[in-house]
């Protein structure tokens, strides 16, 4: 971010820290953030600009979504085979 003079981009509510979500809210356009305090660190933020988010209809998005909930179900499926088969692996193990 330093390369880019600190411009972090556009990101979304709840995609950044919560102490930087609390320094945005409320800032208008061009206004300038106190002093705010991280793990990371001291920043200063300062709101560039603020775009609102597009509602798209189901019919557009029911593929993503599928997509998505069978890649949860898989690796959850997944997960819990490989628990089970750490928990049924008989391992000897002579030095």
């Amino acid at each position: 971010q330093r390369a880019e003079g600190g411009d972090m981009g556009s990101f979304g509510v709840g995609e950044l820290t919560p102490a930087f979500d609390r320094a945005l809210d409320g800032l208008e356009e061009g206004e300038i953030s106190g002093l705010v305090e991280t793990v990371d660190g001291f920043h200063i933020l300062k709101m560039i600009g603020r775009q609102t988010g597009a509602v798209r209809q189901f019919d557009a998005v029911k593929g993503e979504i599928s997509k998505t909930l069978t890649e949860q179900k898989t690796d959850e499926a997944f997960k819990t085979w490989a628990e089970g088969l750490r928990k049924s692996a008989y391992i000897d193990i002579r030095l």
